[in-house]
């Protein structure tokens, strides 16, 4: 169900050409290098809650001076003995 708030801030994007699938929603945003996605994702007023980085770099910098949270969650490995499953587990924690 979509409340009068979330009614009027679609209308005022469609108005702005902005194709509006679905109420609007929170997003997490994983970066590794300069942010260029989530600057596309703000540049489109996505609505991001917390920007995620595997290592430190201008993407959480980039975050941060936005005013969004940041989670440094560092990989152990960058080679063969990477464990995605445990990582992904660090994650979601």
């Amino acid at each position: 169900m979509v409340g009068r708030s979330d009614q009027a801030r679609l209308h005022r994007l469609t108005e702005r050409g902005v194709l509006v699938a679905s109420a609007p929603v929170r997003v997490a945003v994983l970066v590794s290098g300069t942010g260029t996605i989530l600057d596309a994702l703000l540049d489109a007023e996505v609505p991001v809650c917390v920007v995620v980085a595997d290592r430190p770099c201008p993407g959480l910098e980039k975050a941060a001076a936005a005013g969004i949270t940041t989670e440094l969650v560092e990989r152990e490995s960058f080679g063969p003995s990477f464990d995605r499953d445990a990582y992904s587990a660090r994650l979601a924690a």
